[in-house]
């Protein structure tokens, strides 16, 4: 008789990300390594996650500037997802929506926030750039419409204290 094997657990996708860019906890590092060298998911998706950094620091030219990682209140975008960028000084929510054949964003900031002005904003799946655009004068930005059931990044850069910051709002799938 075969008794069934319990699957390990994957690491988190926040901590996955963290792997991509070299931050894993110290005390973490150990059983990482150890769960990445033998789970082909995770190990696939920290791929994907530096791959999409990569392109978003070439493509937004963005290569020393400070990376902060953003996360969706919910992984899935059906209708609306949000997030919060921001620090003691200022908080930006990005509001992110399909609608009308696009993926549809907008920024809300304290007046006066300037850091968002033009920003630059590319949107990542799974090999590499699929569309930019940049934040308009309402705060607004659009990009054509996803595939679905594929995982995106989007990559916002920022400039605040005359210091280009890439904010990545990481993994999330548009499901049909």
């Amino acid at each position: 008789m075969a008794i069934p094997v319990a699957a390990p657990e994957h690491i988190p996708h926040q901590q996955l990300i963290l792997v991509a860019l070299g931050h894993s906890p110290p005390e973490l590092a150990s059983d990482f390594a150890a769960h990445l060298a033998a789970c082909d998911a995770c190990r696939g998706q920290v791929d994907a996650y530096r791959t999409v950094l990569a392109a978003t620091r070439d493509t937004l030219t963005a290569a020393h500037s400070r990376v902060n990682l953003v996360s969706l209140d919910r992984p899935l975008i059906l209708e609306n997802s949000e997030c919060e960028i921001g620090d003691n000084q200022h908080t930006l929510r990005v509001t992110l929506r399909i609608k009308a054949g696009a993926l549809q964003g907008h920024l809300t900031v304290d007046e006066t926030c300037t850091c968002w002005q033009n920003a630059p904003v590319r949107l990542f799946g799974p090999d590499g750039l699929v569309a930019s655009s940049s934040v308009d004068s309402n705060r607004e930005f659009e990009l054509p419409v996803l595939a679905t059931d594929q995982r995106y990044s989007l990559g916002l850069v920022l400039t605040r204290r005359e210091v280009p910051e890439l904010q990545i709002i990481g993994s999330f799938q548009v499901v049909g």
